[in-house]
């Protein structure tokens, strides 16, 4: 085989493999974020967000991040209850808190309402003892992983209902609320930026060796 020839097919082949293994590195990678913006029913405080919640698949695992950020129903409110849809199995799923404000309960379905039952049910201290200190106040977040579940089955509503929900406590004058997430299109995972990535590199290093 000419040398010339030998060199043009070793490098598509080198730039082949490494498209390919940059994109399934990134297999179990992919992550999105959730904005509570939606009024469901308690106290409509307009569309403003009163929590953000981010999820990281982990290997197995699913990492999350659940932050109180709302201002608008006062600056005593605190979030009580995160409850998620979940498209499959939820058997063997559990939940291990890896910071931020301590989590009272997890629950295999169940949940407040409307639209029980709910398939993950997070839930956090309502008691007012030491000022409520021990409550998900504003600024501030509780991390935890959920064992065994997959990002790609989570957040799936049913019909109208919402994919998510909270529930928010301590509003100025008393009462409460229930706020969902924004309807928006589920991101591309990681991976799938990656092996596009890793299959244009691969291209541009073919039409780039044609040309030569």
């Amino acid at each position: 085989m000419p040398m010339g020839i030998f060199t043009d097919f070793r490098s598509k082949v080198t730039a082949a493999v490494a498209g390919v293994a940059f994109g399934l590195i990134a297999t179990t990678a992919s992550a999105l974020t959730l904005n509570f913006d939606q009024y469901i029913t308690g106290t409509n405080l307009g569309q403003t967000t009163l929590a953000t919640l981010s999820a990281t698949q982990n290997g197995s695992n699913v990492d999350m991040v659940f932050t109180n950020t709302g201002i608008a129903g006062g600056t005593s409110t605190f979030d009580t209850v995160l409850q998620m849809m979940y498209n499959g199995s939820t058997a063997g799923i559990s939940l291990v808190q890896t910071g931020g404000v301590a989590i009272t309960s997890f629950i295999l379905g169940g949940g407040i309402g409307p639209y029980n039952p709910w398939d993950l049910v997070v839930k956090w201290g309502t008691s007012n003892s030491n000022n409520g200190v021990a409550r998900l106040n504003i600024g501030e977040y509780s991390a935890f992983t959920l064992v065994g579940a997959n990002l790609s089955n989570l957040f799936f509503g049913s019909g109208s209902n919402p994919n998510a929900m909270i529930h928010v406590q301590g509003l100025t004058g008393g009462g409460s609320t229930k706020y969902g997430p924004s309807l928006a299109p589920v991101p591309l995972p990681a991976a799938g930026f990656l092996l596009l990535a890793g299959l244009g590199a691969t291209g541009f290093v073919a039409r780039r060796r044609k040309r030569a």
